[in-house]
């Protein structure tokens, strides 16, 4: 009877991360959507170049360096963004921008959306199998209490001392 519900659960833990999976796929494709409607996608010229200037950044793909674009209405704007490295002095590079014209990161990408809904399935299904692993273990050591209580108490009946 405990194996059929143990089972049960088992198939419910993996339905429930199924829909936990989905769910976050969901959440971040809609984000993903809202973000694209509010962002714009630019071209940032860099003031300066994307070499790595101390050990700090020695480990970095990524330098962040002075650079200019222009917004939705085609004004210039100057800010700092994040560079792969090795660009050259007026090297071009895509960017994101809201409304304002100030960076921002780009919208949440459809590989990134399956990505985490993988993940937060399997992290879920993780946890829930955990949790039926220690509820079998727990019912293991309770049945094997019980028969060894019982088997004593036969073996008293059988050879009193």
């Amino acid at each position: 009877m405990v194996a059929w519900i143990l089972v049960a659960a088992g198939l419910l833990v993996v339905l429930l991360s199924v829909t936990v999976g989905v769910r976050v796929h969901d959440q971040l494709v809609e984000r993903g959507r809202v973000d694209s409607a509010m962002r714009t996608p630019a071209t940032a010229r860099l003031l300066s170049g994307s070499t790595v200037i101390d050990a700090g950044n020695a480990g970095s793909s990524t330098v962040m360096v002075r650079a200019t674009w222009q917004d939705r209405s085609g004004s210039p704007r100057t800010g700092i963004v994040a560079a792969p490295r090795g660009l050259h002095i007026d090297s071009t590079m895509a960017i994101w921008i809201d409304a304002s014209g100030a960076q921002v990161p780009a919208p949440t990408s459809a590989q990134a959306a399956e990505l985490s809904g993988v993940i937060a399935g399997g992290v879920a299904l993780g946890v829930g199998l955990g949790l039926l692993v220690g509820v079998w273990a727990l019912v293991r050591r309770a049945t094997l209490a019980a028969n060894c209580a019982r088997w004593q108490e036969e073996w008293h009946d059988v050879a009193p001392l």
